[in-house]
């Protein structure tokens, strides 16, 4: 059960740090290009990814509430840095959406944003991993048979528009 446990919070993590990548190197293409394309495939697998971030958040607050007193404090810095980084990239995506062509600069601050949430993701694991292993920290598993009923659908129907969202993003850019 601690295994499940872990993966319902790192899978998640793991993979918004991976698909992070991929909307840096897809941002990077069209600023670089000055490409016409919408952005709206980006945007969209923001809106998941971010998904993914959440339900991984709240598994954790859950599981892992008895740590949260002895780090809690360490936590605070990368957590304001990622919640930052979120609230300009939502604003940065309202210009990019009512404008009929975007600056450049407004790209490139995009992709710091998703540069500094990374960072911030890095920064919090760097943290609570090593807190883990040298308290032996066992997570609370009493909530794991609600989470296998309602987290895996959830985390498929996530990762189901989300493969679509990038096979329709790297289409666009091909033609």
């Amino acid at each position: 059960m601690v295994i499940a446990l872990y993966a319902f919070i790192l899978v998640p993590v793991v993979l918004y740090l991976v698909f992070s990548v991929v909307e840096i190197w897809l941002t990077y293409l069209i600023s670089a290009r000055k490409h016409t394309r919408s952005l709206l495939f980006v945007q969209a697998s923001t809106e998941l990814t971010h998904t993914l971030l959440v339900f991984a958040y709240a598994q954790f607050m859950i599981t892992f509430s008895g740590l949260l007193v002895s780090i809690g404090a360490r936590l605070w810095y990368p957590i304001a840095l990622l919640t930052v980084t979120i609230l300009l990239r939502g604003s940065l995506y309202l210009l990019l959406f009512y404008r009929e062509h975007a600056a450049r600069w407004i790209y490139f601050a995009l992709l710091i944003t998703y540069l500094c949430g990374v960072v911030s993701l890095v920064w919090a694991l760097a943290i609570v991993v090593p807190e883990i292993i040298t308290t032996g920290f066992v997570p609370d598993s009493s909530n794991m048979p609600i989470m296998l009923i309602i987290g895996v659908p959830a985390i498929a129907t996530i990762i189901l528009p989300l493969i679509a969202v990038y096979r329709h993003a790297f289409a666009q850019l091909r033609g």
